[in-house]
């Protein structure tokens, strides 16, 4: 008994899988790279001109620094912030500014919106890595059209995952709900506005769905040729060529 026999399809998409496959590679890199670096969002923060309590002449310390100071901040981190010295042997000029950080684990400041976005931005990784893996063997193992069909769902669900990290705009650390207060009692407002990952991140959606179209006009193709030979019609010299040669 032949290997292929145990599968439904005869075979391999091939070189047609170089396409979909290129394109999902690039989307899942672009999306790591918007969503898992500290440039998501640009948080602005602005002191009530109302509040009789002004900010304290000395900068915050580094466990404030990313909440009441306005700069570049991310999913998973922030970015270091300017400012004068800290108590303490550094400075943000030298130890932070421009730099990544990651939030404080014991913070408890992240609502279910930011959460949410987070959890996005995993999935989206998992599903996408998990879908060029299948992509690259589908160029030597002749899975079935649906198998092919079921991928370009899957690709639009992360691109529907990919939109959802944007919720981050609604959270409270964006300013969606409560007013912040800083350790002086000075009342706070935030804002946030789009920085370069998530404009990255939507483009990123539309890199998924053309992953997903190009994928299943790929898999119609070859199930068509496949149908032809099965039905014994005539094949042209290219489309005999393309199925004689699983990988080109």
């Amino acid at each position: 008994m032949k290997i292929v026999d145990f599968f439904c399809c005869k075979y391999s998409l091939g070189f047609r899988a170089a396409l979909p496959l290129f394109v999902t590679i690039v989307a899942f890199i672009i999306s790591n790279i918007a969503n898992k670096w500290c440039s998501y969002v640009y948080r602005v923060v602005e002191f009530d001109q109302n509040s009789n309590t002004v900010f304290p002449n000395d900068s915050p310390g580094p466990e404030e620094a990313y909440r009441f100071v306005s700069h570049n901040v991310g999913l998973w981190g922030y970015e270091g912030v300017e400012g004068s010295n800290y108590e303490g042997s550094t400075t943000y000029e030298s130890e932070r500014l421009g730099k990544c950080y990651l939030y404080d684990e014991a913070d408890k400041g992240f609502d279910q919106y930011f959460n949410t976005a987070r959890a996005m931005s995993i999935l989206s990784s998992v599903l996408g890595g998990f879908t060029a893996v299948i992509l690259a063997a589908s160029a030597i193992c002749p899975f079935p059209e649906f198998v092919h069909l079921i991928l370009s769902m899957i690709l639009l669900i992360i691109a529907a995952m990919e939109g959802l990290t944007q919720v981050v705009y609604i959270s409270s650390f964006c300013g969606g709900s409560d007013d912040e207060y800083n350790s002086e009692g000075a009342k706070i407002l935030v804002h946030c506005q789009a920085s370069w990952g998530s404009m990255l991140s939507l483009g990123t959606m539309l890199i998924w769905i053309s992953a997903a179209v190009i994928l299943t006009k790929v898999s119609h193709a070859q199930n068509d040729l496949e149908s032809k030979q099965t039905e014994g019609e005539e094949l042209d010299e290219d489309e005999f060529v393309e199925l004689s040669s699983p990988i080109v």
